[in-house]
Order: structure tokens, then sequence, then C-alpha cells
């Protein structure tokens, strides 16, 4: 991890959640690791993340 840095992974098709690799990158394992299945799926996570990560909580983030 990098402070101040936010990672977020997104898994199309693929289990990202299970990754060890993507778990030690992330701060929070439930939230900011996301697999999706198709792509309405993505395009509605990738709306979520838009909406959080306009609500501030004062960490640097890029969607």
């Amino acid at each position: 991890m990098i402070p101040g840095l936010y990672i977020g992974v997104i898994g199309i098709d693929f289990r990202a959640s299970h990754s060890k690799g993507f778990q030690q990158c992330v701060v929070d394992q439930n939230e900011d690791i996301i697999d999706v299945k198709d792509l309405d799926d993505l395009i509605d996570k990738i709306e979520e993340l838009i909406r959080k990560g306009s609500k501030s909580s004062g960490v640097t983030k890029l969607y």
C-alpha cells in the first residue's frame, strides 16, 4: 500500500476478490475489490464507485 493512494480492483468475469495479490494492495478487501459478471453489472459498479468517490473521505480517489 502507498499512503494517500486509493487502489480499487474490478474483476470482470474473474474472481479478483480471491486473489491474494489484490488483497494485499487494497485498504479494505470487502469494499475495494469488486467482482462483476457482465457489462451491466460493471456499469452499475462504476457508477456506484463514482457516487462514493464524490463523498470525499479525505483520501484522494481516481475512478
